[in-house]
This record gives structure tokens, sequence and C-alpha cells, in this order.
């Protein structure tokens, strides 16, 4: 019976596993990789240093979606920073103008579960890049409080309500069971008091 039960823990172990590789394969998106090498193909032609700077930002970006299909645990923020900063790179240098975006992080001293940020980040684009609306602007804020860091997506895209059947914070869902499972924190959703919604990802201190 031991042998069996050990048995049986070690295929559970491996099909978690497993979920996950296929989980994290998923974010390496077909269009999304097929658009980014379009974009600097032509900004060699256009722009040679943006070509060179989307890149380096679309080498990081792979780099780290590699990195999470061997992520068992929490990841260092500072990982999740490099891998948001690059995706918004590639997709300022797709879309242009249409996007803007700001980082004031000086809180970095603290991990979370692999893939958390950067998703946040592709639903605020998905959804808020339009070429007949105003430019997209996303800021990326860290606070360390007495018994918490916290992070703050904000974003002054369309202005969705988590009551909302159809709305794309709906996608939020498996990343807030991640960050309860595996670092007992959660994450907030709610509008801007003008347009726009706004993120926080609270996460307990050890």
């Amino acid at each position: 019976m031991r042998d069996y039960i050990d048995f049986k823990a070690v295929e559970t172990q491996d099909n978690q596993s497993k979920k996950r590789v296929s989980d994290n394969t998923l974010r390496l998106r077909p269009h999304f990789i097929y658009n980014s090498l379009m974009s600097i193909y032509y900004l060699c032609d256009s722009d040679t240093k943006k070509a060179q700077q989307a890149t380096l930002d679309f080498s990081t970006y792979l780099r780290q979606c590699l990195n999470e299909l061997s992520a068992a645990g929490l990841v260092p923020f500072e990982d999740e920073l490099k891998h948001a900063k690059a995706y918004l790179g590639v997709e300022g240098a797709r879309v242009g103008d249409k996007l803007s975006y700001e980082f004031d992080t000086p809180v970095v001293n603290f991990r979370i579960p692999p893939l958390t940020l950067q998703p946040i980040l592709e639903m605020s684009v998905l959804h808020g890049v339009d070429p007949e609306n105003s430019q997209l602007h996303i800021d990326v804020h860290t606070v360390e409080l007495p018994g918490e860091y916290q992070i703050i997506i904000n974003d002054n895209g369309p202005r969705y309500e988590p009551s909302d059947e159809d709305s794309p914070l709906l996608t939020l869902d498996p990343i807030r069971h991640r960050l309860k499972k595996m670092a007992d924190a959660r994450l907030d959703i709610g509008p801007r008091e003008v347009i726009g919604s706004s993120i926080t990802i609270h996460i307990p201190k050890e």
C-alpha cells in the first residue's frame, strides 16, 4: 500500500508539472510572437535604434517566459518586473504612440507567483489600445506597508466593473486563485474615479 501511495503522489506531482508547463506555454501566443517579429522587421528600415531595443525586449520577454516553465514556487518580484517591462517594450514597438507606461517601483524585495504582473498588463493592452481612442497609459507602483507589499496597476482604458458578466477582468480569476494558493495574497479590482481601472495586489509579509 505504501508503494502505491508513493506512486500516486509522484504521478500527481508529474501531472501538476505537466499542467503548469502547458499553461505557461500557452502564454507564448503565436500571434503576439508573429506580430512582434513583423514590427521589428519593419523597424529595421525606419528606425534602427528602436529595432535594436525591440529585439532586446523581445528576447528578454521570451527568456522570462521560458524561465517560468521551470518555476515551481514563488519568484522574485524583480524577475516579474523585468518580464513586464520587456512585454510593454515589445508592445510599444508594435503600437507606437498608442501606448505609454510608467514604472514607480522602489520596493522589489518580495516574491510572488510567476506570471502575475505581465498577464495583467497584457489584459490592459488588449482591451485598451484602440486606433480610434486616445493613448492608453499604464502605470505600475509598489508600496511597502507594515504588514504587506502592494503592487498597484492603473490604466486609463475602458472602465470595467468586476461584476460585469462579459468583463475582461474575469480573465484575472486564475491569477487571483494562484495568488491565494501560493502566497495567501489577494487581488482587488476597482474602477478609477474618472476612467480606467485600478488593480491592487496585496502580498502579505512572511
